[in-house]
């Protein structure tokens, strides 16, 4: 069996759990891949950071929207 494990956060208690899980599934014998933001994935590619918490917090609700909008590409770009 092979699992695809998506957890975007890139810190703390959800990212330690996942981090957890997959061991523990490859462990039992089967196939955990971690698709995270940064050094977090294991076996997929990394997702994007993604903006939470105190950096989120410090930003206007428009510069934060405009930050994430940003990370997608636009229907110019490939």
């Amino acid at each position: 069996m092979r699992v695809l494990l998506v957890d975007s956060s890139d810190r703390g208690g959800i990212a330690r759990y996942t981090a957890r899980l997959a061991e523990g599934l490859d462990g039992a014998g089967v196939d955990a891949r971690v698709s995270a933001p940064g050094d977090n994935s294991s076996g997929a590619p990394p997702l994007p950071d993604h903006l939470w918490g105190p950096e989120a917090e410090r930003m206007g609700r428009w510069r934060l929207y405009a930050a994430r909008l940003g990370r997608f590409p636009g229907p110019w770009e490939p």
